[in-house]
């Protein structure tokens, strides 16, 4: 399982919406802390479908 960690959501120069995040990978008990990532929003949503937010 893939988990993103959402760090920034900023606009390009061309008006698109991206987001800057932290992976980390999760099997069974192992974690792996992946490093920054960028995508465009739209492909951020297509990746990452369930979304959890922690208040």
């Amino acid at each position: 399982m893939e988990r993103a960690e959402v760090v920034e959501v900023m606009t390009d120069g061309q008006g698109i919406p991206h987001v800057r995040y932290r992976v980390t990978h999760v099997q069974g008990q192992r974690k792996a802390i992946g490093g920054l990532r960028v995508l465009a929003l739209s492909c951020f949503l297509d990746q990452f479908r369930q979304v959890d937010q922690f208040l």
